[in-house]
């Protein structure tokens, strides 16, 4: 828990005066690829779904879906009770709740879990500077997810599919000669929490989805191999690349 945790944000900015800690979904979407817990059948989202308060998914009434899960958290017995949910989800062929959770953290968890990711890119992304360029956009953010929603799908996932994003991108005239369709699979084969062959990707598939957490990740690699930014630049420039984005597709 302490590898992952850190002060809760206030207003999307670390506390660190307050001494109550805990695992931002950004550190959680690490934690999970970290631990190899997502696959083509246990989707990253699904893994949200099962481990985050009901309160921060579902509708209330006849409100809107509710998108407060992009801003969830867990504390440390939180995060006990996703391991467990987590556990059930998987259920690796096993009745008892307790061997699926046996399994979970002594296959999974413990082997994996404290290791390095070495994503270079991955770590630029997780920077303050640029997690606060999407704090501010996102309202419009989870418009843009809103209107994507498939309410209709058996899963429940608000998601985006590779075909979806690459038309928005178009849309915003962001395809060129340094983004092209061909960058951008591999941007998303780069994002996803488990590992898939590129040559079983095409650029028009609709069944590879990520999340709203992920997406930010995605953009943020969309910057750097659109404009090939010095670090220093990466928080302005991303930005810039958003408001356009969102411009055309809101």
């Amino acid at each position: 828990f302490l590898h992952y945790a850190s002060p809760k944000q206030e207003g999307g900015v670390e506390n660190p005066e307050k001494n109550e800690l805990a695992i931002n979904m950004k550190s959680f979407a690490k934690f999970v690829r970290t631990c190899r817990l997502s696959s083509e059948a246990c989707s990253f989202f699904e893994i949200q779904r099962a481990s985050v308060r009901p309160s921060l998914l579902l509708p209330a009434g006849d409100e809107e879906w509710s998108l407060g899960i992009y801003e969830a958290d867990y504390g440390l017995f939180d995060f006990f009770e996703a391991l467990v949910r987590i556990a059930y989800i998987k259920n690796y062929g096993l009745s008892a709740l307790c061997d699926q959770l046996n399994k979970l953290v002594n296959t999974q968890i413990l082997p994996y879990a404290t290791g390095d990711d070495e994503d270079k890119v991955r770590d630029l992304t997780q920077r303050s500077s640029v997690q606060m360029i999407f704090y501010h956009q996102r309202n419009a953010l989870r418009k843009f997810f809103t209107k994507r929603m498939k309410l209709d799908n058996s899963s429940g996932a608000r998601t985006i599919s590779l075909s979806d994003f690459i038309a928005c991108l178009k849309a915003s005239n962001q395809i060129e000669e340094e983004l092209t369709t061909t960058a951008v699979k591999e941007i998303w084969l780069a994002t996803l929490s488990f590992d898939i062959a590129p040559d079983l990707v095409t650029e028009d598939d609709k069944n590879l989805e990520v999340t709203l957490s992920e997406i930010e990740e995605i953009m943020t690699r969309c910057v750097l191999q659109k404009s090939k930014v010095a670090e220093d630049n990466l928080p302005q420039q991303t930005d810039l690349f958003l408001k356009k984005f969102l411009r055309s597709n809101l």
